[in-house]
């Protein structure tokens, strides 16, 4: 069995295919780089992870 083959041997879903925009520069800034291999995916959970903590603390805080 191939090294990668066993790493990814438990995983239930394939990961995410980078679509070529044949766009061959650098990206300009981090979150250009985020849309470019994820297409926005990772924005989005970011977004959500910051707005469950942000109403966690403010429900533990009791800040308003």
């Amino acid at each position: 069995m191939k090294a990668i083959e066993m790493i990814t041997s438990g995983f239930t879903q394939k990961p995410r295919e980078v679509v070529k925009t044949g766009d061959d520069s650098a990206a300009s800034s981090l979150l250009t780089y985020v849309r470019r291999m994820t297409g926005w995916h990772q924005v989005a959970v970011c977004t959500l992870a910051a707005l469950v903590v942000r109403v966690t603390l403010r429900l533990i805080c009791g800040g308003s």
